[in-house]
């Protein structure tokens, strides 16, 4: 099962993201949909993916709001 966290949030809080899942359908897809508000471009955070049970390499992606 995946486990979706996100770290080093830079111009931006947790409460501008929102992580939505498909679990049933898209095991492996998560949905990130940042708050509109022109004043979050240029914010960064890192999306990281681990497995629940630890046993995979853990996985990031660099995050930057570039626009709406």
């Amino acid at each position: 099962t995946p486990v979706w966290t996100l770290s080093d949030l830079t111009g931006i809080t947790t409460d501008d993201i929102a992580i939505t899942y498909d679990l049933a359908n898209y095991p492996m897809r998560v949905y990130v949909q940042v708050t509109r508000n022109v004043s979050l471009i240029g914010a960064t955070f890192k999306l990281h993916l681990v497995d629940s049970g630890n046993t995979l390499t853990e996985f990031v992606l660099n995050v930057k709001v570039i626009g709406f």
